[in-house]
């Protein structure tokens, strides 16, 4: 009797959030009449009672507690990025019409979660193929799809900060404001094309071994999850993914500092994982250099990578301390203090200028001039704004770029100045700080948004689109153009942007999706106790936290999840599979 009461009440509670969740959805998308929208809404509400009924039935608690946190957090993004598309901004009426919509909706987003987790349970049929096997199979799939791209933007592409790099090069100044590591990789090639009469050569061949070594770390994750045993389908459906979605072949023929950085990251999470799943690892010298190795040059291809490995330590000796040992803790602590010595050494030996303090001011910057944006000289401390931050007025609102360049924080006071005015502003335009983060990062959380494929969409008539696939002149490296049929295409789809015609596609490029990949990872190893995944996702989590603080949303910053996430899945399928198959 009392199943059956309990079960009526979460059938009217969810019908209850159901209609509670489409009635806040009209009013945040301001009551829009299109009947197309209507039609989703209509439709939606019996998925909500639905998602919601069952969700409330479910037995694990500790289940519910983690998977609705993920819904809840995932509706919310939801609603706020459908407010600022209707509104324009939030205002205290949005956001709390926002956390109403993610209390009532999320329950049954949770249900959806929780469908997927069930959907990989039922995957049975196991990878039985050799180690080398796999690995020479994905090795050699990954590379031959990415062939075509290679040929027709062969020696490679110089857009994003190419020239500042070649030119750093050239005059042999160098600035820590990029891994100074991955100037050099460049440089080392550019130098023996140089050398022998041909710089586009040497790029070409810079290019070349940078995608050889980016498949290498993705054949080596496969390799791994191979003999772990996973799901057959699953393991082709990653090799697909790595060798067929664009991103993959054309950031390999990229000469960004983010692409070899995202391939260290890949092979550090696994042998994180590794450290935490097979105990006999820990006992073997060898393999302890070799990780330590791995997390300095993580840290040495990406500066702000150094805070996430401070986290990974962190987060080892809360949390880990017993289940990995003295000799791992110190493996760990070794290697972030390598990447962090390095990176001085190299800083040292080139004489490199150090990074801008600016840097690390994006979001406060930004906020200020969305508060002179917002009410200009109307208020006391526009003034005050715009002496301290001359480019305000230029503030754009998915890119910190325009508004940084120019503030005045370059000696301690004036630092101590500019936070002083940030802190104070913050209580009297705290709507205007919040609305200034949530467009800034908006291409991370928001699957809706469009904003990080039009970014840098600066001159009219010109533009970049979600991939850069242009070629800055001022490098001196010439294209081939030896596709140009391929390259068309890639300009339609990437630079143009149609690739958001077609819906696989546009999911495979959005940042978003490997956000809320990551918090799926998270809530199914929080729920689960995995630790041997919890870790490395704390890794990751903690660098995209690095990225939330950063001047804009672009794929590039976020390849690292790209790579890794889809991963981490399927080692999360592999361990839980094994423990029910005991049970």
């Amino acid at each position: 009797m009392a199943a059956k009461r309990m079960s009526h009440a979460a059938m009217w509670l969810s019908a209850l959030c159901a209609c509670l969740s489409l009635a806040v959805a009209a009013w945040l998308t301001g009551f829009d009449k299109e009947i197309g929208r209507q039609a989703v809404w209509l439709a939606a509400l019996p998925a909500l009672w639905a998602g919601g009924y069952r969700f409330f039935r479910e037995t694990d608690r500790r289940m519910q507690t983690c998977f609705g946190l993920l819904g809840a957090l995932f509706m919310l993004a939801l609603a706020l990025g459908a407010r600022l598309s209707a509104n324009g901004d939030t205002g205290w009426n949005g956001l709390a019409a926002g956390l109403l919509f993610a209390l009532c909706s999320g329950p049954a987003a949770a249900e959806g979660f929780v469908l997927l987790y069930k959907g990989f349970m039922r995957l049975s049929a196991r990878m039985a193929l050799g180690a080398k096997k796999a690995f020479w199979l994905a090795f050699g799939v990954i590379l031959l799809c990415w062939l075509p791209v290679i040929i027709a933007y062969f020696p490679g592409i110089t857009g994003y900060d190419m020239d500042f790099q070649m030119d750093q090069l050239r005059r042999g100044v160098y600035s820590s404001h990029h891994p100074l590591l991955h100037t050099l990789f460049i440089g080392l090639f550019w130098k023996l094309g140089a050398l022998l009469g041909n710089e586009n050569a040497g790029y070409g061949a810079h290019t070349v071994v940078q995608a050889v070594l980016l498949a290498a770390s993705i054949a080596y994750a496969l390799r791994w999850l191979n003999a772990l045993g996973c799901h057959k389908g699953f393991w082709y459906a990653l090799l697909a993914y790595f060798a067929l979605s664009p991103q993959h072949a054309i950031l390999a023929m990229s000469g960004t500092k983010d692409v070899l950085f995202a391939a260290a990251m890949l092979v550090c999470v696994v042998e994180l994982c590794r450290l935490l799943g097979e105990p006999e690892r820990r006992a073997r010298k060898g393999v302890l250099a070799w990780d330590a190795a791995v997390i300095a040059l993580t840290g040495l291809l990406r500066n702000n990578a150094v805070y996430s490995l401070a986290l990974l330590l962190l987060v080892s000796v809360l949390f880990f301390r017993r289940r990995l040992g003295r000799r791992v803790l110190c493996v760990m602590l070794a290697g972030m203090l390598a990447a962090v010595g390095g990176a001085a050494v190299l800083e040292k030996a080139t004489r490199a200028s150090s990074v801008s303090v600016r840097e690390m001011l994006s979001i406060p910057c930004q906020q200020l001039a969305r508060v002179y944006d917002k009410h200009g000289l109307d208020v006391p401390v526009g003034y005050e704004i715009r002496e301290i931050l001359p480019d305000a007025e230029n503030y754009a609102p998915d890119r910190a770029d325009f508004t940084k360049r120019s503030a005045k924080v370059t000696t301690p006071d004036r630092l101590v100045r500019f936070l002083k005015l940030w802190a104070r502003e913050a209580v009297h335009y705290p709507i205007e700080y919040i609305d200034a983060f949530l467009y800034n990062t908006r291409g991370y959380w928001d699957m809706q948004d469009v904003s990080f494929a039009t970014t840098y969409d600066e001159v009219p008539g010109s533009p970049v689109g979600c991939l850069v696939l242009g070629h800055n002149p001022v490098t001196g490296i010439r294209r081939w153009h030896a596709l140009p049929g391929l390259e068309k295409l890639c300009r339609e789809l990437f630079t143009l942007n149609g690739y958001q015609r077609f819906p696989v596609l546009w999911m495979q490029l959005h940042p978003a999706l490997y956000t809320w990949m990551l918090g799926f990872v998270l809530a199914w190893a929080v729920w689960q106790r995995r630790r041997e995944v919890l870790l490395p996702a704390c890794v990751l989590l903690a660098y995209l936290l690095t990225l939330l603080i950063g001047p804009c949303a672009l794929i590039r910053y976020q390849y690292d999840l790209m790579l890794s996430a889809p991963i981490l899945l399927g080692v999360l399928w592999v361990r839980q599979k094994r423990e029910l198959q005991a049970e």
